[in-house]
């Protein structure tokens, strides 16, 4: 009776073990991407980041290559190639193995895990991850949007969402340094794909504004404050909320950024209130906008016509404008 019951909690423990990396393996996104070289293409499309660690490292994906129809991803961790592990191998053994799997068979499996789950999946032994992975498949040959698609060519997506679907619907990734802005994935009927978005795509403007060049911080902070700003056109309450977390974010980061502050400052106040719109002439002053201070100090007027510190203050910021503008000319 007693071994019995013994062998019972055993497996009952073993069950559960099973159960837990499982659920662990799906929050990681741990994938089986096979991957197959396409007559039409050279390359597989993916580079390994060079590095002295022993963890192997997806640092670019190639737009509408094999890797990029197969799932693989910018920051994924390669645990496995053909069943084999190489977590623990340096850059060139890692680029080796591959080069020659798909040099003999033209194909090559590797099993992946986004870099910041590494850590939490490598006490598991990766014969078990490997079984509880999710397969995802290259096409034999490059499907047809692919072949077709305008190669090396700028463009431009314009993003358009509603009250209805207020998401852009993509999610982005920082390249190597922490330089450059790369389209980690685009959702399905989203926004961004009707838009023409696609995964791999490395962003370069954003709303006009040059980022190529930018920093992670400075990336995501051009898109808090286009999110931020479309959810102000929205402008119903639950929108304004929302506009009203992102630019906060964006002040958490940054306290100096002129446009959080602004937006921010007015969101808050009732343009309909005379001391709102006096308040938002001074915040205008002090983040530099004179132009900006000078539209609202002259709505304040419609309400105080005869107020002498409005018109004094009006007087010092139209005199401002004048002087600069004589500069400029």
């Amino acid at each position: 009776m007693s071994d019995k019951t013994s062998e019972a909690k055993v497996h009952f423990r073993s069950n559960a073990k099973v159960h837990e990396v499982d659920l662990r393996i799906r929050e990681a996104n741990v994938r089986l991407c096979q991957l197959c070289l396409w007559r039409n293409r050279k390359g597989i499309g993916f580079h390994i980041a060079p590095s002295s660690s022993s963890l192997p490292v997806i640092c670019m994906v190639e737009s509408n290559s094999p890797a990029s129809a197969g799932g693989l991803k910018i920051c994924d961790a390669i645990l496995a190639v053909n069943n084999k592990n190489i977590s623990e191998a340096n850059y060139q053994q890692a680029t080796t193995i591959i080069k020659t799997a798909l040099n003999t068979k033209g194909r090559v499996d590797l099993l992946v895990v986004e870099q910041k789950f590494y850590k939490e999946l490598k006490k598991n032994d990766i014969s078990m991850i490997s079984s509880s992975a999710k397969i995802l498949v290259t096409p034999h040959s490059m499907p047809a949007d692919f072949f077709n698609f305008p190669k090396h060519q700028p463009r431009t997506c314009d993003i358009h969402v509603n009250q209805d679907n207020k998401t852009f619907g993509f999610e982005v990734v920082s390249g190597d340094d922490n330089i450059g802005i790369y389209i980690q994935e685009v959702a399905p009927d989203s926004a961004a794909s009707n838009a023409g978005l696609r995964k791999s795509d490395r962003i370069i403007e954003i709303n006009g504004t040059y980022i190529e060049q930018d920093s992670n911080m400075n990336y995501q902070h051009y898109l808090w404050i286009a999110q931020a700003s479309v959810y102000v056109d929205i402008g119903d309450d639950k929108s304004k909320l929302e506009a009203t977390k992102l630019f906060e974010f964006v002040l958490y980061e940054n306290p100096l950024h002129d446009n959080a502050r602004l937006n921010l400052a007015i969101l808050h106040f009732n343009p309909s209130h005379v001391h709102a719109l006096e308040t938002c002439a001074i915040v205008g002053l002090q983040m530099n906008h004179p132009t900006e201070a000078f539209i609202d100090l002259n709505q304040v007027l419609h309400f105080q016509p005869s107020s002498a510190p409005l018109l004094a203050n009006r007087s010092v910021i139209q005199q401002f404008l004048d002087d600069n503008r004589n500069q400029s000319c």
